[in-house]
């Protein structure tokens, strides 16, 4: 934690966050000194902001080598790829010691009055992008390569809630901060208690933003409960717009908005891959996709991964996705760990069509079960 407040710090970016941390009341409060923004746009280089020069990265490791600066600030409240990319390597190849190298808080971000912790060491700052769940497996439609694999779901299947509250808690211990939380199904809006999962993801990631992601057929159609949530956690609708919702849509926007309820359209949902090809031939050696998956206590990169039991029961296959599924409650898990194995390629990605860039999408259209 940031425990000494005569520290001289140099903030990365002349951006937005900057411009924060440099007006942030806890930072003048709790007696930082911020000497200088340093930032690799050439064309900033001599520009000020409330007397704070913008400076180069060689004028900043400089000052930093001359005892002038003791830490420099990485922005932590728009993602951890900061803490990965180029900026944090070179910070370490200029010679900066990790300890000096700091992340400001989510907090800081948000413009909070009391912050005990406005900026964490490089280790402390445990943060996802994102993260995704059902609250149920089946849908309302049956769309043909469903990737999530619900137009293979026979019946009703709901999450517990109990189980994923522990679950969340669970991955709160893991990591501390979320950006975006997208609810999923199947159809979220067939669970009558979505409302309680949206609240819940609020309590525990206060500074997330939420989104029930919803093919729209039933959005005319929600309680006054689901209404009320959603405007309490400032959360919102992401639609996905399929050919069945093209001359509705118009119609749900403005019931949505006049209601109050935030709302967005996701997808054009027009074409689908097949999820699930033959091998490419090749190993994968990174993954470029995002769809961070909770479920039943694991976690995995991505659905497909997690719902593999539906589709080897459909086709009597048996591919295999367990060595992409992380154990939350593995008692000797790390953040750092954790982060390794989540960015490692997995088995099936050899396997996953929904990516490939030379293989057309199908037209979208309504399976028979």
């Amino acid at each position: 934690m940031a425990e000494n407040t005569t520290t001289r710090i140099s903030l990365f970016n002349y951006r937005e966050e900057a411009k924060r941390i440099i007006d942030s009341k806890p930072v003048k409060e709790q007696g930082f000194i911020i000497d200088c923004i340093y930032d690799v746009n050439a064309d900033l280089w001599g520009e000020e902001y409330n007397g704070i020069k913008v400076v180069s990265p060689f004028e900043a490791i400089k000052r930093y080598k001359n005892n002038l600066i003791d830490k420099i600030v990485l922005p932590g409240a728009k993602g951890r790829h900061y803490l990965n990319d180029e900026r944090l390597n070179e910070l370490l190849l200029f010679g900066v010691k990790k300890d000096d190298i700091w992340v400001s808080s989510i907090e800081l971000w948000e413009q909070l009055d009391r912050i005990d912790r406005p900026f964490l060491k490089l280790d402390e700052y445990t943060y996802f992008d994102y993260l995704e769940f059902h609250v149920n497996d089946h849908c309302n439609l049956n769309c043909k390569n469903c990737n999530n694999f619900s137009n293979l779901v026979h019946g009703e299947v709901f999450t517990d809630y109990n189980a994923f509250e522990r679950d969340l808690k669970r991955f709160k211990e893991l990591v501390e901060h979320i950006s975006f939380v997208r609810i999923l199904g199947g159809e979220p809006l067939l669970n009558k208690e979505v409302y309680k999962y949206v609240s819940l993801v609020r309590q525990i990631y206060p500074y997330a933003e939420i989104r029930i992601v919803t093919n729209g057929t039933l959005l005319n159609r929600i309680d006054d409960i689901l209404v009320e949530t959603m405007k309490k956690e400032n959360a919102l609708f992401e639609i996905s717009a399929y050919p069945i919702l093209y001359d509705k849509i118009d119609g749900i926007v403005e019931n949505l908005r006049s209601k109050g309820i935030r709302y967005r359209i996701g997808w054009i949902a027009n074409s689908f891959k097949p999820p699930i090809i033959e091998e490419f031939g090749y190993p994968l050696k990174s993954v470029n996709c995002n769809c961070i998956h909770l479920r039943n206590g694991k976690l995995a990169r991505c659905p497909l991964v997690q719902y593999l039991d539906y589709y080897n029961a459909s086709y009597g296959t048996s591919y295999d996705g367990s060595d992409a599924l992380i154990d939350i409650y593995d008692k000797n898990l790390t953040f750092s760990e954790l982060w390794k194995r989540i960015n490692t390629s997995f088995k099936l990605c050899n396997s996953c069509g929904f990516w490939r860039s030379d293989l057309p999408g199908e037209p979208w259209c309504i399976e028979k079960r």
